[in-house]
């Protein structure tokens, strides 16, 4: 086995072991139990997700259209400390694909021509 699978084997032990990634699949086992809940969870997250796929100016405008729209629903702590947990997690993930990414000496010239 290569240094980097090992590497990687050990990142995502480490991942599976964080506090965050514990608390996101104990929250997810809640949010599960309810069937209904959960359909309402999977709609703020696919909106999340549509959100972020808006152009940048337009962002805090619909932060703010989904934060009315699912205010309710988010004012259930499980929910909220999901949605924290899943985002916290998410940006663990970023933060090591960054990391890598940064790192590697890619010519990427030509993507500017």
């Amino acid at each position: 086995m290569s240094r980097i699978d090992e590497l990687k084997e050990e990142l995502q032990q480490a991942i599976l072991e964080s506090d965050e990634y514990k608390e996101y699949k104990e929250l997810e086992y809640v949010i599960n139990q309810n069937p209904e809940l959960k359909r309402i969870v999977d709609e703020v997250r696919k909106n999340f997700e549509l959100q972020y796929t808006k152009e940048d100016n337009k962002l805090n405008a619909a932060t703010d259209e989904l934060n009315a729209q699912f205010d309710e629903v988010r004012q259930q702590e499980t929910v909220n400390q999901y949605l924290i947990a899943e985002v916290s997690l998410c940006h663990i993930v970023q933060d090591i694909c960054l990391s890598l990414v940064q790192t590697v000496d890619f010519n990427m010239d030509f993507l500017s021509d």
